[in-house]
């Protein structure tokens, strides 16, 4: 079991406080795109929800938009597309409505951005022009004034470094600067940009063997100020822990990790220069408990929704936090098995979860949705 002196793993289990009405499941009405993948979604002012995946084509792969309003689903839209690889969609949506949108490309690996403006996609911007080597996994974060923090890490000679760009809501890249110590012997990956009043950004740092979670927040000038630092010596790779920023600005984790047997979905609340106690939210100890999501419900509270690997096939569940504990729902019961990473974001009183179903598993291969409601 990777060892996390930061973070206690107490396998505490989720209180089954009594399920929510979910609504049942629907395969979304199909598109242009085949064997969707990564579905992304990002509430918007107005209780609206937009969702960014990626699909294939008989030439090559696209990024595609979906927009809930009005309680439905509306049809795709193909925000880009592309006749090599593209990875990683991320989506978030500013104060006034405009959706904004990154993802990656291959060969050459670049960062790219659009926006949703009025009805109309603005065409793809090349964030990471300029700049010698591969870039990739991208984050991105709106602020009040509209506009919008995109990070993502890229090779510089022989390591990766973090690098920050700030898009104007014109959509004009009005900065790009590395954040991230320039060590040659060390590997800056996986970063994450938050919405607050500065703008906060997180990453890992391998140096030697030995993993550190470096956190910096913005200052006049556009200088960075590293923030007290989370020791994450000797940590699966695979298992790092998803970094969460709530609406009350208290700083919380989600990872899984095997507990002692089985991996369990493990959320620990706090700050540097630890997360607290890690409590398992899942209640299913004798199965697998992987690629979990979380989404702010407001007043400190989150939503968490995972995949278990169950003997029948892989289940969607969510667990719910409340001031009594945690309530857990199986949102996917009776469907064909579950593929991937499911989605989730709250908006308009509605928790919305979103994942693909598995057409390896005899699934459809199409994007499924549904709603908890949280009033």
């Amino acid at each position: 079991m990777p060892r996390l002196p930061a973070v206690i793993c107490a396998a505490v289990g989720a209180l089954c406080l009594g399920p929510r009405a979910h609504s049942q499941p629907v395969d979304l009405e199909p598109g242009l795109l085949q064997d969707v993948s990564q579905p992304q979604v990002a509430a918007g002012p107005g209780g609206e929800v937009h969702l960014v995946h990626l699909g294939e084509f008989a030439g090559g792969m696209a990024v595609a938009h979906r927009a809930w309003s009005g309680g439905r689903w509306g049809d795709e839209e193909i925000v880009s597309a592309s006749g090599g690889s593209l990875f990683d969609p991320q989506v978030t949506v500013s104060a006034d409505g405009t959706v904004h949108v990154v993802w990656s490309t291959e060969s050459p690996a670049h960062v790219l951005h659009a926006f949703l403006r009025d009805g109309v996609w603005s065409v793809p911007a090349n964030l990471s022009e300029g700049l010698p080597g591969a870039s990739e996994f991208p984050s991105l974060a709106a602020r009040p004034s509209g506009a919008v923090d995109v990070v993502w890490q890229t090779l510089a000679g022989t390591q990766f470094q973090v690098v920050h760009a700030e898009v104007a809501p014109s959509g004009r890249r009005v900065t790009m600067a590395p954040i991230s110590a320039q060590n040659p012997r060390a590997a800056n990956r996986y970063p994450q940009v938050f919405s607050s009043p500065v703008p906060i950004v997180a990453w890992y740092e391998a140096v030697d063997g030995d993993l550190m979670l470096r956190v910096a927040e913005q200052i006049p000038g556009n200088e960075w100020r590293l923030l007290p630092v989370i020791d994450l010596l000797q940590v699966d790779l695979n298992r790092l822990p998803y970094l969460l920023l709530s609406d009350l600005g208290t700083w919380a984790a989600l990872w899984h990790d095997a507990a002692p047997h089985h991996d369990r979905v493990l959320f620990g609340r706090g700050g540097p220069p630890g997360f607290g106690l890690g409590v398992a939210v899942d209640s299913n100890p004798e199965v697998d408990n992987v690629a979990p999501c979380a989404t702010s419900l407001g007043d400190d509270l989150w939503a968490i929704a995972w995949r278990a690997e169950e003997s029948e096939g892989a289940e969607i569940y969510v667990a719910v936090e409340s001031l009594d504990g945690w309530v857990q729902e199986n949102l996917s019961r009776g469907m064909t098995p579950a593929a991937a990473q499911p989605a989730a974001v709250a908006s308009g009183g509605l928790l919305h979860v979103v994942w693909v179903s598995d057409a390896d598993a005899g699934g459809t291969g199409a994007l499924v949705s549904t709603t908890v409601p949280m009033e």
